[in-house]
């Protein structure tokens, strides 16, 4: 059990940093509005 408790706590002391890096970066990705029509919207 113990064993186990130390995985856990190599994974999560070495993946933490990722994911707050992937955090920040999110902040800095531009937010694009959606489109309100459809291809097909505009033929007809």
């Amino acid at each position: 059990m113990s064993a186990y408790g130390h995985g856990v706590g190599d994974v999560f002391l070495y993946s933490a940093p990722f994911a707050l890096i992937a955090f920040l970066l999110t902040l800095f990705i531009k937010e694009v509005a959606p489109k309100t029509t459809t291809p097909a919207a505009d033929t007809a």
